[in-house]
């Protein structure tokens, strides 16, 4: 028995985040959340990160902890920041323009949904099991071969992005976070339950 829907974010949290601030001056900044260990594929970020000449005013925070930590303290143009409570992320993300995660490995991903629902554009590889629910390329962000290249070049499309149609993508994002929800699920699993 498979139960669908079972993996939601607390939607009515992340929805709190409003576009209405962002409408005036969209804040140019790339926002990770995560560990700092291999499989989240930081050091493939940080090789596009660093390719991208021309930035356009965008800057890079990373939020988590991890045995990577020390590794990007001096890139220019990167923040970073310790785990920290939701409540806390949610004041990140109404300072954050993109959500990206670059992971080359990622059975679901929690955090997409989180940024979706919070309206944040999305760049997702696409080997994360959350992407394809949350992450529509050109609708609102980009899924991305887990390499380099692939991460530079949907960062830049981002930055080649105006205002009105970075809060399209917001706006879309939170579009798409509602197809899954923690009352869907508990519908699906008491639906399972039912037939038992």
């Amino acid at each position: 028995q498979i139960i669908y829907n079972s993996l939601s974010c607390d939607l009515n949290l992340f929805k709190k985040v409003s576009l209405e601030l962002k409408q005036n001056t969209y804040p140019k900044n790339f926002l990770f959340i995560g560990r700092f260990v291999p499989v989240k594929g930081l050091d493939l970020l940080m090789d596009a990160w660093t390719q991208i000449s021309n930035k356009k005013g965008w800057t890079l925070t990373l939020i988590g902890d991890g045995e990577q930590k020390e590794n990007y303290k001096n890139i220019a143009g990167v923040t970073i920041k310790d785990f920290m409570a939701q409540t806390e992320l949610i004041k990140e993300m109404e300072q954050a323009g993109c959500f990206i995660l670059p992971s080359i490995f990622e059975p679901w991903a929690l955090v997409i949904h989180e940024a979706a629902a919070a309206g944040l554009p999305v760049i997702a590889t696409n080997v994360c099991g959350a992407a394809p629910h949350f992450v529509i390329s050109g609708y609102n962000g980009y899924q991305v071969e887990p390499n380099a290249k692939s991460i530079q070049f949907a960062m830049e499309k981002i930055m080649d992005l105006n205002s009105g149609q970075l809060i399209q993508f917001s706006k879309n994002s939170k579009k798409l976070a509602e197809s899954i929800t923690p009352e869907l699920g508990a519908a699906q699993l008491m639906s399972i339950l039912n037939k038992a």
